[in-house]
Formats: structure tokens, C-alpha cells, sequence
């Protein structure tokens, strides 16, 4: 009895150790309902603003799964966006895959509340031929509790691609709970220890 104490407040604490799964805070973020569920759309949205399965238009495939998001109305933007609620002050990271295949002009922003993170125009082929490849792209931001990520895009002759968007906590180091659970613990196997030789 006395020895299977130990193994079993180890355990516990290891289980209280392990970091926390991510959560993204992204609805659809690879549109994989085959549709823009969870994101507004905005600004330029006449056309030029799909989602597509591999191969079409672009010559695209997608990034995870079945779906991407292929962008690139003429003229003026086009806007996704999506607004989320998250914890004040928790340091938070965005990522996403984008696709081109040099075909231009065209132009792809990222802007976190109102605040631009990437504007590009011209961008040129992420790859040398069919299927292009796709390029990630992450940016650390930090939460209000109650945050707004929306990207702008054109392409007049084609469209961009892009898919897998998410937006996760970023966390590195074990809850103080944790850290107080496991110094109870060592102070709990010292006495264990002692009186199993007493």
C-alpha cells in the first residue's frame, strides 16, 4: 500500500504538468463547410471571392483538408473578417497559409484590430509550377477580449489562396497551480519517502 502512493501522486502531478491543448479562437478557419460560415464578408464582394476544392481557379489546392479560400476581386478589396472573444491581455498568435501564383496585380492584407500586420502587393508565385505551394505566415498580437482579424484582397486576373487560418493562446509554461501542485508534491514524496524507512 505504501508503495503505490507514490506512483499515484506523481501521476497527478505530471497529468497537472502537461501544457493545455490550443484552442482556436477561428470558426471555419479552413473551410471545410465549403462556404465562409463564421467570417463577414466586406467591401468588394461582387465577385472574385470563393471557396474552392483543388485545382480550380489557380490551379490551386488546399493547404489541409478539401476546401480553400481562393480571393481576388478587381478593383477596390475585398474583406474576410471575424470577430472573436478571448481572455484580456493573453498574448495570442495568428496563423494562416497563403498561396499565389504570380499572377498580377494583386494585394493581401492582414489587419488585427485595425491595426495592418502584412500588406503586400505583387506578390509573386510561392512555388515554380501547379499546384503553388503554400507560404505561412504567424504574428504574435495580444488579446482585448473581444478581437476582430480580417484579411483584404484583390487579384484582377486570378486569385490568392489562402487556408487554415487560426488564432491560439500562446502558452509555454505550466499554471501556477501546476507549479504549486508539484512542489506540494516533492514536499509529499520527502515525507512518503521517510516514513516508508521509519
Amino acid at each position: 500500500m505504501r508503495q503505490s502512493v507514490i506512483p499515484t501522486v506523481t501521476a497527478v502531478v505530471l497529468l497537472g504538468m502537461i501544457p493545455q491543448a490550443k484552442a482556436n479562437y477561428i470558426v471555419n478557419g479552413g473551410f471545410e463547410t465549403g462556404d465562409f460560415s463564421g467570417w463577414t464578408a466586406s467591401g468588394n464582394t461582387s465577385g472574385g471571392i470563393f471557396v474552392r476544392v483543388a485545382g480550380s481557379p489557380g490551379g490551386y489546392s488546399p493547404h489541409s483538408g478539401t476546401y480553400f479560400a481562393a480571393v481576388g476581386p478587381a478593383g477596390a478589396l475585398g474583406f474576410l473578417s471575424q470577430t472573436f472573444s478571448d481572455t484580456l491581455g493573453q498574448n495570442l498568435e495568428i496563423t494562416y497559409y497563403l498561396a499565389s501564383n504570380g499572377a498580377t496585380p494583386n494585394q493581401f492584407e492582414t489587419i488585427y484590430d485595425g491595426s495592418t500586420l502584412f500588406d503586400q502587393s505583387n506578390i509573386p508565385a510561392t512555388g515554380s509550377s501547379s499546384p503553388w505551394p503554400y507560404v505561412q505566415y504567424t504574428f504574435d498580437v495580444t488579446a482585448t477580449g473581444s478581437d476582430t482579424l480580417t484579411f483584404g484582397f484583390s487579384d484582377p486576373p486570378s486569385v490568392l489562396a489562402f487556408d487554415d487560418v487560426s488564432v491560439n493562446p500562446i502558452s509555454t509554461i505550466p499554471e501556477p497551480i501546476s507549479l504549486v501542485a508539484f512542489g506540494t508534491a516533492l514536499a509529499g514524496l520527502g515525507f512518503l519517502r521517510r516514513w516508508k524507512h521509519t
